[in-house]
């Protein structure tokens, strides 16, 4: 059965041998995922002079044909070769506003540039078929490994800030409500907050048994909250338990 490979050729006047099997662990692990199939990484010859290492990518038997998993070296070349140029760019507008960022990819070009950034005159060139490759020399690498990591805290960061929750068996009044307007309902859940929340009614026929008079009764409910910087910014009505009239 044919085979893929790919060259990786390392210029550096020393290399630790630890940062040289991550980024190859890396590299292997990047291929894997773009795969359409079960495969795996070989080191197939070691040459002399720079660092020249070529990988070959064995097809297990009852695989895709040749052709869908030959992509997969091309789709992981293309896509550390995107977030290169988007970790590179002097717009950090850009890098924080980037959709559909592959986290893990991130972390596989960060550990390849982790392999030469401690050498100033390093570079490291990856080749495959059809004039597919990626390069990077030192500097660039220390820049990544930069932004890489900021961006990583960051988006980190802004998950621990955006969180959500449910919360069963919560009472909760209505303080406005409209179903002919596009003004969000809102309610108290104390519980929660003493403030006023954006609520939404998830089931329709609930919506319509809530809305019929909202202001009369104190409703139990199963309510899913999110939250943006620790305060609630909406609630979501799952499941109506119970009303009761309320005091006033």
């Amino acid at each position: 059965m044919e085979n893929n490979t790919l060259t990786i050729k390392i210029d550096s006047d020393q290399l630790k041998i630890d940062n040289l099997f991550q980024a190859l662990k890396s590299i292997e692990e990047g291929i894997q995922k773009e795969s359409y199939t079960e495969t795996e990484i070989y080191i197939k010859e070691v040459r002399k002079g720079s660092i020249i290492i070529e990988l070959i990518q064995v097809i297990l038997a009852g695989s895709l044909p040749f052709a869908e998993n030959a992509n997969s070296i091309i789709s992981f070349i293309e896509k550390i070769n995107k977030y290169k140029t988007m970790l590179l760019s002097s717009n950090k507008e850009r890098i924080i506003q980037e959709k559909d960022i592959d986290k893990s990819a991130i972390k596989e070009l960060d550990t390849i540039a982790n392999a030469i950034s401690n050498n100033p005159n390093a570079n490291i060139q990856i080749n495959t078929f059809n004039n597919c490759s990626f390069s990077l020399d030192s500097q660039e690498s220390t820049q990544i490994q930069k932004n890489s990591q900021q961006y990583l805290s960051d988006s980190h960061s802004n998950e621990d800030k955006s969180r959500s929750q449910i919360v069963s068996n919560a009472l909760i009044s209505f303080v406005q409500t409209n179903t002919k307007s596009k003004k969000a309902d809102k309610a108290i859940c104390e519980k929660i907050s003493k403030k006023e929340v954006k609520t939404f009614i998830e089931n329709t026929e609930v919506k319509k048994n809530i809305l019929k008079n909202p202001y009369k009764y104190n409703f139990i409910v199963d309510l899913e909250v999110q939250y943006k910087d620790n305060k609630p910014t909406l609630y979501t009505i799952l499941q109506l338990k119970e009303k009761f009239e309320n005091d006033d």
